[in-house]
């Protein structure tokens, strides 16, 4: 189980460097070529506003911060959210988002522009290889959590992909486009930009060891 485990995770960053820039493709061509509907758009605002709270919510302030307690049901449900954005089983961004704080640019942070540029920062520290250290405090973070949060975990790519499917069956093409791959695409670039422009470039009113800064378009 562990041994199978381990070697998936180990896989993830071809899963980033395939699907990152196909997604980015298909979205691309879906944009030039597809019109929007009413429909697509308004589902793709919904699910875009469900998964960003997934996402600040569930996965950063409940999951990584632990910054409130919820019931086991509203816990997976902000699991589902989260991990319906596309950036990652709860386990992996949690554990490397406290692994961020815990080395806040400085060696051992994942995606600080101060120790890799801006360019890793951004995108490029997605498709470096899980060390064996990330693994184990993936797997131990884990095994805290309720079975169900441990079953959800798994097969939160398998549950992003099948959104698209979904999404295909109720609207076609626009769905998929206008729905899914669109919002999905601003929600990823939002985030990292989090980890790489808004540590260099905003305002500084406290004197703090890392590069963090406040921008007026956070």
């Amino acid at each position: 189980e562990n041994r199978r485990t381990m070697t998936g995770l180990n896989r993830a960053p071809w899963m980033y460097r395939l699907g990152i820039p196909l997604f980015h493709v298909a979205a691309g061509v879906g944009i030039l070529t597809v019109r929007p509907t009413l429909s697509a758009i308004s589902v793709g605002l919904v699910l875009y506003v469900l998964r960003g709270f997934g996402i600040t919510v569930g996965y950063h302030r409940y999951f990584t911060h632990e910054s409130f307690r919820a019931s086991r049901p509203v816990a997976f449900l902000l699991a589902l959210l989260g991990g319906l954005a596309g950036q990652g089983r709860a386990s992996w961004w949690v554990y490397r988002h406290r692994k961020h704080h815990r080395y806040t640019d400085r060696i051992g942070d994942p995606h600080s522009p101060r120790v890799g540029g801006f360019y890793h920062a951004h995108l490029g520290w997605l498709f470096r290889r899980s060390t064996p250290d990330d693994r184990f405090g993936e797997t131990t973070l884990k095994n805290g959590w309720p079975r169900e949060l441990r079953v959800l975990d798994r097969w939160i790519p398998v549950l992003f992909v099948a959104q698209g499917a979904v999404l295909y069956s109720l609207g076609g093409t626009a769905m998929v486009v206008w729905a899914y791959l669109v919002p999905t695409i601003v929600s990823w670039h939002l985030t990292f930009l989090v980890n790489s422009l808004y540590h260099v470039s905003g305002d500084r009113p406290l004197d703090t060891a890392d590069d963090s800064q406040n921008n007026v378009f956070f």
